[in-house]
């Protein structure tokens, strides 16, 4: 099964985007390689911990979030990952 580096699976209340406002569940992943100098999530430049998609949506279900939002930075290659 597919494993995919993970930063942190949080609550939160979208701030951007046609979604503002809107409360939901947010999955960080990790291991992006573009370094931006205006980077606000450098600790997710680290690639540490590994889950499968079975356990991350259990950890999302628990979180009770209606909506969910997938970020990755670089989204060129966390598509490649995917594949």
């Amino acid at each position: 099964m597919q494993r995919y580096y993970l930063s942190e699976i949080f609550f939160s209340i979208n701030g951007e985007g046609l979604q503002i406002g809107i409360p939901m569940v947010f999955i960080r992943l990790s291991g992006c390689n573009l370094r931006c100098k205006w980077c606000d999530t450098e600790y997710s430049w680290i690639q540490k911990d590994q889950k499968n998609l079975e356990d991350i949506i259990h950890e999302v279900e628990d979180k009770k979030g209606r909506f969910c939002k997938c970020r990755y930075k670089n989204t060129k290659q966390w598509r490649k990952k995917m594949i």
